[in-house]
């Protein structure tokens, strides 16, 4: 599947995981919003280089429009799967998206109904000087968590404020809550654990709110109760010392002096000590463990400290995805593949079982 890439969730690529103190609380329907495609366990929903939404089914290897509407050739806006979805998150058997223009949306899993939720950070959408960008978002006990980039225009001046806001979204009730905000800085959720919301600030130390220079940024790892939004303040440094490149588990991979070659370290949360490494886990099973190693930028497996390249094809290279249910993804990055459902080529996702994965069996189905 050939990713459709778009420069305002940029900032989401670069998002980690953050564990927490452990609670009493037990947090319910914990997932992320993810870009352009959702693992379930089922199925892989996504949206293809058209912009179209499918459906890849793990026990078939079929890859359908999510579209039941009769007769529909699938190619016209008003296909059920035609869509702008940026973000895609299915819970409670609806498929959830955050559109363009900031619209939060729900439809059935075969496509069908799509209905507008509410338009997103209206207190700011809903201003001609004023524009809230959604950057990250999860969903915890059946409400949404959301970050914004916020822009506002000061047309007089003709200057710009920037800020970044984090809300609470309850679907049900269409309503939101602005719980934090803050200037010249950007949030990025991570992930929620037990009754902490994790997340990232990056606060600009320039005056126009500039994140570009890693020198002048502060990156800061923060956990908010959700039962009394109290914020802690788990680790901090410059970015330029802290520079974020990938997370695994209760565990977050950065570089020092952006040298992920010679200054790779991780840190734990229940114990935020920073630890040199070799290499960045990405994936982690008995079997062997998924890595990255920055020394020559190769994915590779590795097993009782064993390293071995990680080759599925003499003259193909791939890219770990994500673990989707009882089997992963790969992106294919040269070369092509022979999938049971159609070739592989360059830019194509695929999924294959653990099982076979493990056991070198080349079962290959194309997302697609």
């Amino acid at each position: 599947m050939k990713k459709i890439s778009t420069v305002l969730f940029a900032v989401l690529l670069c998002v980690l995981l953050l564990g927490c103190e452990q609670n009493t609380y037990k947090a319910t329907q914990t997932a992320k919003f993810e870009l352009s495609s959702f693992a379930s366990d089922k199925g892989i929903y996504y949206l293809d280089q058209s912009a179209y939404l499918k459906y890849f089914d793990y026990s078939s290897g079929k890859n359908v429009f999510l579209c039941n509407k009769p007769e529909c050739s699938h190619d016209t806006e008003a296909c059920y799967a035609n869509s702008n979805a940026q973000f895609i998150l299915v819970e409670n058997k609806y498929l959830y998206t955050i559109d363009g223009e900031s619209i939060l949306a729900s439809r059935n899993l075969d496509g069908s109904n799509y209905s507008v939720v509410m338009k997103l950070c209206e207190q700011y959408n809903n201003s001609d000087n004023c524009v809230a960008y959604p950057m990250s978002a999860i969903s915890v006990g059946g409400k949404f968590y959301l970050t914004y980039d916020v822009t506002i225009l000061d047309s007089d001046k003709g200057t710009e404020e920037k800020k970044t806001v984090l809300t609470c979204v309850d679907p049900i009730s269409k309503s939101e809550e602005i719980i934090l905000e803050d200037t010249n800085a950007q949030y990025s959720i991570i992930n929620a654990v037990d009754d902490s919301l994790c997340f990232f600030e990056y606060k600009a130390g320039s005056n126009d709110g500039s994140l570009s220079d890693l020198n002048n940024v502060e990156c800061i790892l923060l956990t908010m109760k959700l039962s009394d939004k109290s914020v802690i303040v788990v680790y901090q440094d410059k970015q330029i010392n802290f520079n974020p490149c990938g997370y695994l588990d209760e565990t977050i991979y950065f570089s020092k002096d952006n040298d992920l070659k010679n200054n790779l370290y991780s840190l734990k949360f229940q114990n935020p000590e920073p630890v040199k490494q070799k290499y960045r886990t990405l994936y982690s099973n008995v079997k062997g463990n998924i890595i990255y190693d920055y020394a020559d930028n190769k994915y590779k497996i590795e097993k009782n400290e064993d390293v071995s390249d990680l080759i599925l094809d003499e003259d193909t290279t791939v890219a770990f995805g994500y673990e989707a249910n009882d089997g992963l993804v790969f992106s294919c990055l040269s070369g092509t593949l022979e999938g049971l459902n159609g070739k592989i080529s360059q830019q194509d996702d695929f999924y294959v079982s653990k099982d076979d994965f493990y056991a070198g069996r080349n079962q290959y189905y194309k997302i697609g």
